[in-house]
């Protein structure tokens, strides 16, 4: 069973490649291509990429510009922003290598 919340160009006969994850007997399809019809998609790791760039940069601005100044609060924060950036960034990667298996597959 595959869940997206926007249903992929997929019809019934379609030869499909899918590359993803299976948690409990279910795949969290990542990438997917279908053949039938040349049409492709993913998750987006482009905008989880930039989304973990944008929050490396706002940690380093955090953690050395203001944090030598600033309260724990800041510290706080920025090391919130380092941990979201590290998942965007994982989580892009993940989607990354699956686009690059339906890509060689196909």
């Amino acid at each position: 069973m595959m869940v997206n919340k926007q249903p992929p160009v997929i019809q019934e006969g379609n030869e499909v490649i899918v590359s993803g994850n299976i948690d409990n007997g279910r795949l969290t399809a990542y990438a997917y291509k279908n053949i039938t019809t040349s049409s492709e998609g993913n998750k987006g790791y482009i905008k989880r990429f930039i989304a973990g760039g944008f929050l490396l940069l706002l940690w380093y601005y955090l953690w050395f510009i203001l944090a030598p100044d600033a309260g724990d609060i800041v510290k706080i924060a920025s090391i919130l922003f380092f941990g979201f950036a590290v998942y965007f960034i994982y989580r892009g990667n993940k989607i990354l290598q699956a686009v690059k298996n339906v890509a060689s597959t196909a």
